[in-house]
């Protein structure tokens, strides 16, 4: 882990976020290199594991100011916010019912291969 990162962890009784560590990188290839799970994603599922290794480099490297890039370990809620694309109907319903409300849309926000996709951008603010 990146020792400059200030906040290393965000933990409730019922989330734990926490940056990222290059020991993800097999999880998050199986991820992010499965077309029906990357399918509203911001990039085409990922080709091989090196293009995850950049990706996952990028986000251990990025600064705390400025990144929030957190890997989820557990279930529940905290602040939370979420960018979707709006097609994905199945994933607004799921975030509408745990509680995530709209707060704005934006078009043309994500260039996904050759196709521009637009941004559904909800918060929830439940508390712990």
């Amino acid at each position: 882990m990146n020792e400059g990162h200030a906040a290393r962890t965000i933990q409730t009784k019922r989330l734990r976020l926490r940056r990222a560590v290059t020991g993800d990188l097999d999880a998050l290839h199986a991820m992010m290199s499965d077309a029906e799970t990357m399918r509203f994603w911001s990039t085409p599922p990922h080709a091989d594991r090196e293009t995850t290794a950049r990706w996952l480099d990028s986000m251990i490297s990025a600064p705390a100011a400025t990144s929030d890039d957190f890997i989820v370990e557990l279930d529940g809620r905290d602040h939370l916010t979420a960018d979707v694309d709006p097609r994905n109907r199945g994933c607004l319903a799921l975030l509408e019912r745990n509680g995530f409300h709209e707060t704005g849309r934006a078009a043309r926000t994500w260039l996904v291969g050759e196709d521009w996709c637009d941004s559904v951008c909800l918060r929830s603010d439940r508390p712990n």
